[in-house]
């Protein structure tokens, strides 16, 4: 006896083997045999075919692998569930326990799952595993989506999100844009900054063999390696330089302007001689908010300094330090009455002057939000107040990006202005109009609106 298979719990196996010789005597012996222990199956490739109307068959197909005992030795055991939403619990389908199952009106409109536990002749089970299929292409689209779940504020040990790119209960494509590919990039990685904090849109597109597609949107934090608020001199209370950090948003200001000024331009201003010079460590010369950067440098609106943090979020106080500077509207006998902004701050001047020329309002509190940092679609407001301040001929329209829906009504036209007139754009037909904007972004859109003079 030997080579049997027995199962995988089984320790010592002996037989007794007893012959009769051709004279006739009986003699017994006791001997081990070569015990072979059972492996436990496995089931691959499990989905589930048929139409999914009422009435119709569905089948769990599947391929059995039993290294023991080859696959005619299938004993695969089945459980059928349904739910009217996936995001809720499935309920057991009481009496379905065949390979089979059909359709009733109570599934329709629903997803249907079938958990296969394979097993073999000798009662061994291997790990259960499971397929779903929905009503329709759009609903396994959209479940595909909501089935995943992401880190939406990894700490700083964190440097990738795991991004699937295939659904693994309806073999769905999914793909991924991002808002801020700087900060995190399409395949997940995370390029985390010194200091900010940034809200990233991450946009998962799942797309069936069919053609249907279904989107969905995440919000993701991500906080500097060494806070949110790099600190330094000068600060957010105090000075001059009006910023908390280097490259801050100063220049030259020529004291009270109670008019309307031309917006700065490079071409007409004094500009600093830069030629061949590094001003900002930080700015690499083929990043794309290298030519913005130096044109703000250039018209005195941001200041020499070693790091000009182009990925650092903008509070509110320093963009509108940066319009009042490009618009020359500094009016030192302004006057403002914001509950968060006291007359020694160094941002007190330009808000006040600001408010006074009907550029910025105040939150309906009483603040203005003064180290808030500035969101997308609060920059284009902005923007879109100054051009018109100034009287620039613009052209009118309403946005055209996927998430028109997420603008603010306070914001639309204004989002629609500044895209018409090229000088916002979105990032993969996306605004993200509650995003935080960055230094470069917030240059990008001063420079654009300088050029339009």
């Amino acid at each position: 006896m030997s080579g049997n298979t027995v199962p995988a719990n089984a320790s010592d196996v002996k037989a007794d083997i007893s012959a009769v010789s051709v004279y006739g005597e009986e003699a017994t012996a006791e001997t081990e045999t070569e015990v072979v222990y059972n492996t436990a199956p496995v089931i691959t490739d499990l989905t589930i075919s048929g139409d999914f109307e009422e009435g119709s068959t569905l089948t769990a197909e599947y391929t059995f692998s039993d290294l023991t005992d080859g696959e005619n030795n299938d004993r695969t055991t089945f459980e059928w569930y349904r739910t009217n939403n996936i995001n809720n619990e499935f309920q057991r389908i009481e009496g379905a326990s065949g390979r089979e199952y059909a359709i009733t009106a109570d599934d329709l409109d629903g997803f249907i799952k079938v958990v296969a536990t394979p097993t073999d002749m000798y009662g061994a089970k291997g790990e259960a595993v499971e397929a779903m299929r929905a009503y329709s292409s759009g609903n396994e689209a959209q479940a595909a989506l909501d089935l995943i779940s992401i880190d939406t504020a990894p700490g700083n040990s964190v440097t990738n999100l795991n991004l699937p790119t295939e659904d693994e209960y309806f073999g769905i494509d999914i793909s991924w844009s991002s808002s801020n590919p700087s900060i995190i990039s399409s395949d997940g990685t995370i390029n985390r900054p010194d200091y900010g904090s940034y809200v990233v849109t991450l946009t998962a597109t799942a797309r069936t063999e069919d053609g249907v597609t279904a989107t969905k949107t995440f919000r993701v934090t991500i906080t500097g390696r060494y806070g949110s608020s790099s600190g330094g001199s000068g600060g957010s209370s105090g000075g001059s330089g009006g910023g908390s950090y280097g490259g801050s948003w100063s220049g030259s200001t020529s004291g009270s302007d109670t008019g309307v000024g031309q917006i700065g331009n490079p071409a007409v201003e004094d500009p600093q001689n830069v030629e061949n010079e590094v001003i900002f460590a930080d700015v690499a010369s083929d990043a794309w908010y290298n030519y913005y950067v130096y044109e703000l440098y250039n018209a005195g609106i941001v200041s020499k300094d070693e790091y000009f943090r182009p990925e650092d979020p903008v509070t509110r106080a320093e963009f509108v330090k940066m319009i009042v500077e490009m618009l020359g509207i500094r009016d030192s006998s302004a006057v403002v009455s914001y509950t968060d902004l006291s007359e020694t701050d160094w941002s007190y001047v330009y808000i006040a002057s600001a408010t006074k020329f009907g550029i910025i309002q105040g939150n309906g509190d009483g603040t203005f939000g003064v180290n808030d940092n500035i969101t997308r679609e609060d920059m284009a407001v902005i923007i879109d107040r100054a051009v018109k301040l100034v009287g620039y001929d613009v052209q009118t329209g309403e946005p055209s990006f996927n998430d028109n829906d997420q603008i603010s009504d306070y914001a639309y036209e204004s989002v629609g202005c500044m895209q018409a007139n090229g000088i916002i754009q979105g990032y993969e037909g996306n605004f993200s109009p509650k995003d935080t904007a960055t230094r470069a972004e917030a240059a990008k859109v001063v420079a654009m609106v300088m050029a339009l003079k």
